[in-house]
Protein backbone atom coordinates (compact mmCIF):
# COMPACT_ATOMS: atom_id res chain seq x y z
CA UNK A 1 0.00 0.00 0.00
CA UNK A 2 1.37 3.42 -0.94
CA UNK A 3 1.71 6.07 1.76
CA UNK A 4 -0.10 9.36 1.47
CA UNK A 5 2.01 12.41 0.84
CA UNK A 6 1.91 15.22 3.42
CA UNK A 7 -0.21 17.31 1.03
CA UNK A 8 -2.73 14.46 0.67
CA UNK A 9 -2.84 13.95 4.45
CA UNK A 10 -3.48 17.71 4.90
CA UNK A 11 -6.44 17.44 2.55
CA UNK A 12 -7.87 14.56 4.59
CA UNK A 13 -7.29 16.29 7.93
CA UNK A 14 -8.95 19.48 6.66
CA UNK A 15 -12.23 17.56 6.43
CA UNK A 16 -12.16 16.64 10.11
CA UNK A 17 -13.83 19.28 12.28
CA UNK A 18 -13.41 17.90 15.80
CA UNK A 19 -10.16 18.87 17.49
CA UNK A 20 -10.03 15.43 19.14
CA UNK A 21 -10.14 13.70 15.74
CA UNK A 22 -7.38 15.88 14.29
CA UNK A 23 -5.22 15.32 17.37
CA UNK A 24 -5.78 11.56 17.27
CA UNK A 25 -4.89 11.41 13.56
CA UNK A 26 -1.62 13.25 14.29
CA UNK A 27 -0.59 10.28 16.46
CA UNK A 28 -0.91 7.72 13.66
CA UNK A 29 2.43 8.19 11.92
CA UNK A 30 5.09 10.72 10.97
CA UNK A 31 3.29 11.87 7.79
CA UNK A 32 0.05 12.56 9.70
CA UNK A 33 1.98 14.38 12.43
CA UNK A 34 3.72 16.59 9.86
CA UNK A 35 0.41 17.23 8.09
CA UNK A 36 -1.23 18.22 11.38
CA UNK A 37 1.33 21.02 11.77
CA UNK A 38 -0.04 22.85 8.73
CA UNK A 39 -2.27 25.85 9.66
CA UNK A 40 -4.81 24.95 6.94
CA UNK A 41 -5.70 21.79 8.88
CA UNK A 42 -6.92 23.96 11.76
CA UNK A 43 -9.06 26.34 9.66
CA UNK A 44 -12.30 24.72 10.88
CA UNK A 45 -12.48 23.91 14.57
CA UNK A 46 -15.21 22.18 16.54
CA UNK A 47 -14.23 22.11 20.19
CA UNK A 48 -16.18 19.82 22.49
CA UNK A 49 -16.15 20.16 26.23
CA UNK A 50 -17.54 17.38 28.34
CA UNK A 51 -16.52 18.29 31.87
CA UNK A 52 -15.31 21.32 33.78
CA UNK A 53 -11.70 22.23 33.11
CA UNK A 54 -11.49 20.34 29.83
CA UNK A 55 -11.68 23.47 27.65
CA UNK A 56 -9.50 26.21 29.09
CA UNK A 57 -8.46 29.63 27.81
CA UNK A 58 -4.93 28.29 27.37
CA UNK A 59 -6.11 25.44 25.12
CA UNK A 60 -8.26 27.77 23.05
CA UNK A 61 -5.35 30.19 22.68
CA UNK A 62 -3.06 27.37 21.52
CA UNK A 63 -5.61 26.27 18.90
CA UNK A 64 -6.09 29.82 17.64
CA UNK A 65 -2.33 30.26 17.33
CA UNK A 66 -2.12 27.01 15.37
CA UNK A 67 -4.90 28.12 13.00
CA UNK A 68 -3.24 31.47 12.39
CA UNK A 69 -5.01 33.56 9.77
CA UNK A 70 -6.53 30.47 8.12
CA UNK A 71 -9.35 30.17 10.69
CA UNK A 72 -12.70 30.00 8.90
CA UNK A 73 -15.06 28.54 11.51
CA UNK A 74 -14.99 27.96 15.26
CA UNK A 75 -17.73 26.10 17.08
CA UNK A 76 -17.94 25.29 20.78
CA UNK A 77 -20.11 22.29 21.63
CA UNK A 78 -21.24 21.02 24.98
CA UNK A 79 -19.73 22.43 28.16
CA UNK A 80 -17.44 25.30 27.38
CA UNK A 81 -15.44 26.66 30.28
CA UNK A 82 -14.53 29.67 28.15
CA UNK A 83 -16.80 32.69 27.81
CA UNK A 84 -17.10 34.78 24.66
CA UNK A 85 -15.01 37.50 26.29
CA UNK A 86 -12.30 35.03 27.23
CA UNK A 87 -12.35 33.65 23.70
CA UNK A 88 -11.69 37.12 22.30
CA UNK A 89 -8.90 37.65 24.86
CA UNK A 90 -7.36 34.38 23.66
CA UNK A 91 -6.75 35.76 20.18
CA UNK A 92 -3.00 36.30 19.93
CA UNK A 93 -1.93 39.94 19.58
CA UNK A 94 -1.56 41.07 15.99
CA UNK A 95 -3.46 38.09 14.57
CA UNK A 96 -6.64 38.70 12.64
CA UNK A 97 -8.95 36.13 11.14
CA UNK A 98 -9.98 37.60 7.79
CA UNK A 99 -11.63 34.34 6.67
CA UNK A 100 -13.70 33.80 9.84
CA UNK A 101 -17.45 33.62 9.17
Amino acid sequence: MAELSIDEAVQVLMHLERVKDKSAAACVCRVWRQASQQPAVWARLALEGVKAGEVTEERVEALLRRAGTTLEAFEGRGYMGVTGEALLRSVPAGVGFPRLR
